[in-house]
């Protein structure tokens, strides 16, 4: 599969694994210094570090760049990340070589990026379907909806669906936990545990039928405060989507400070931390009720505001995409594997 390339990986901070360490004797720095990292404490344990402080003086006093990836998504701002982002804001936001990236809001500090084994995963899809406007194919489902291992929020819309079979008869869905599998998406049946290390995961070609046949995806996402693939897949394709989850008090606050807006519909998410844990679940539900009621020109027509909202959302998504890879035009080193 396509990877990102970096040049050593800071561990979790309780692991006890070594790394590849980039200091040594007679050892050229490369420059920039990519280091993927995965949590926040395992970058306070690098920059306490004796090389750590080596290499941030580097970059303090010469022209080495340090720059800092997320591997995944973790949803710890509110836990420690921002603690220590503000404990070290002079060395990471404040030293012009050196440069973090969040993979969700870290206050005023946030220097938002998909997660590095996200960005593999969606790379041929994002690059191969891009210029494609979804919103203009002939649609035959309402909602598309891709559930692969159980976790409550799916488990809920399963059921919901079992309850309104006229509605599920409207929805273009995969529950592999139920062994409910489309069709073509071989990869799914063979994903078990929900790694995202399956080539085939976001085949271009399969994900180019998905959008083309169904107006609006159902994300369950993969838990609170997170954003995956799940919500990147409908905003990098310019679809409307509804988020059929529970827990995002902290969501809306990357979202409104890269200047997209997820209310679709009309719909509002609660964010509050306490009273009905499935508010949000709820809500989605009623909503997908009403939009299942309309036929699909209907549909298309009252709600154009918000499909032309979602092509909106298109745009700046990709700007950070594009963004990314104009600053580093060789970070991902391509699969020679062809994915359609």
């Amino acid at each position: 599969m396509n990877h990102f390339k970096t040049h050593t990986e800071l561990q979790f901070h309780d692991d006890i694994n070594y790394r590849k360490t980039l200091v040594g004797e007679g050892r050229e720095l490369p420059n920039p210094i990519n280091i993927l990292y995965n949590d926040m404490m395992s970058v306070k344990r690098f920059l306490l570090s004796m090389e750590g402080e080596y290499l941030v003086n580097l970059a303090k006093t010469t022209d080495q760049k340090l720059n800092f990836f997320p591997s995944d998504i973790y949803g710890e701002a509110l836990k420690n990340g921002i603690q220590i982002t503000k404990e070290f804001y002079d060395t990471l936001h404040n030293t012009k070589n050196i440069k973090i990236y969040n993979t969700e809001w870290y206050g005023k500090f946030t220097n938002y990026l998909p997660a590095t084994n996200l960005i593999e995963v969606m790379y041929a899809m994002v690059n191969e379907l891009r210029d494609i406007n979804f919103n203009d194919t002939n649609k035959e489902y309402h909602f598309l909806t891709l559930n692969n291992i159980e976790k409550p929020d799916r488990l809920q819309l399963y059921n919901f669906y079992e309850n309104n079979p006229i509605v599920k008869s409207y929805s273009l869905s995969s529950f592999i936990f139920k062994n409910i599998f489309l069709d073509n998406v071989i990869n799914q049946a063979r994903s078990t545990t929900g790694s995202k290390e399956k080539i085939m995961l976001y085949n271009p070609a399969t994900m180019k039928d998905f959008y083309s046949k169904c107006a609006i995806e159902i994300v369950c996402e993969s838990g609170p405060n997170i954003i995956s693939e799940k919500v990147l897949k409908p905003l990098f394709m310019g679809v409307p989507f509804l988020l059929h989850t529970n827990g995002l008090h902290n969501l809306y606050s990357t979202f409104d400070l890269i200047g997209i807006d997820i209310n679709y519909f009309g719909i509002e998410y609660s964010t509050k931390l306490g009273g009905n844990k499935n508010i949000n679940c709820e809500r989605v539900q009623n909503k997908i009720t009403e939009l299942a009621s309309l036929d699909l020109s209907e549909l298309q027509s009252k709600y154009k505001s918000d499909f032309e909202k979602a092509q909106k959302n298109k745009d700046k998504i990709l700007e950070i995409w594009d963004n990314l890879f104009s600053e580093f035009p060789n970070i991902i080193q391509k699969s020679s594997l062809s994915l359609i």
